[in-house]
């Protein structure tokens, strides 16, 4: 699959809420979180991810994202079109059930 390799400062967002992205980001070194902003004004951060993550992969099924995605350290990440990843969901199925679970253990976590 091509992948597109950017290093990202620490606080940068990768995502916003209300983007439409047209690809997921693969994190390949650092950390990232998943975060919402209160109406206080304040970051309320719902998951934390380590390298091999996709923190954005329902945004392969979302057309609007409900959620921001931001570095909290210097991060290296790797930009997958929405379309490859597709391709490899409809040729390998073990990988489609994995990120599957994956987006339920996303979503159950943001549930609690």
């Amino acid at each position: 699959m091509p992948v597109q390799v950017r290093i990202l400062q620490a606080d940068e967002d990768i995502v916003r809420i209300g983007d439409r992205p047209s690809q997921c980001c693969l994190l390949l070194e650092g950390f990232t979180c998943v975060y919402k902003m209160t109406a206080g004004g304040k970051r309320q951060i719902m998951a934390v991810h380590v390298p091999g993550d996709i923190p954005d992969l329902q945004s392969l099924h979302l057309k609007v994202l409900d959620t921001s995605v931001a570095t909290l350290y210097p991060c290296t990440v790797g930009f997958i079109p929405h379309e490859d990843l597709r391709r490899v969901c409809e040729r390998h199925p073990r990988i489609t059930a994995a990120f599957w679970r994956e987006t339920l253990v996303d979503a159950s976590i943001f549930r609690e």
